[in-house]
């Protein structure tokens, strides 16, 4: 097994900004401050779909990393990882990397993965981890 496919399957709590979270409807979902400032661009973030995520036609949902120089501060935008707008009824494959992310040295000390979506239907489950990266 290549050393990259381990480190992203050995993962500790820590390690999670959304673990199996499910996918909010029509309002926004905010994941656990962790701290990854200072590391040198030696960890990426990574959101994929956890289970299948079904949108409802016209709807919109968005994936994004917030930022703040404090644990407890005022988060703000930083990146967005994945956004689509459904077109007709649209299924998000269980697996699916929705976004990769590797935080550069002016990036906040803190970050959180976000969700919003404007479907009261949709359906499904997200995981946003932080893995190193192999040098």
């Amino acid at each position: 097994m290549a050393i990259g496919k381990i480190s992203e399957e050995i993962r500790s709590a820590q390690d999670y900004l959304l673990e199996g979270a499910t996918v909010p409807q029509n309002t926004t979902l905010t994941g656990v401050a962790r701290q990854t400032g200072g590391t040198q661009s030696s960890l990426e973030i990574v959101a994929i779909a956890e289970t299948d995520i079904v949108i409802t036609d016209l709807k919109i949902i968005t994936v994004s990393l917030t930022g703040s120089d404090t644990e407890d501060g005022t988060f703000v935008a930083l990146v967005d990882l994945y956004t689509a707008t459904a077109a007709g009824a649209t299924t998000i494959d269980a697996g699916t990397e929705l976004g990769r992310y590797v935080p550069k040295h002016s990036d906040p000390m803190w970050i959180k993965a976000v969700i919003v979506t404007d479907d009261v239907a949709i359906v499904g489950t997200a995981t946003s981890y932080i893995r190193n990266i192999s040098r």
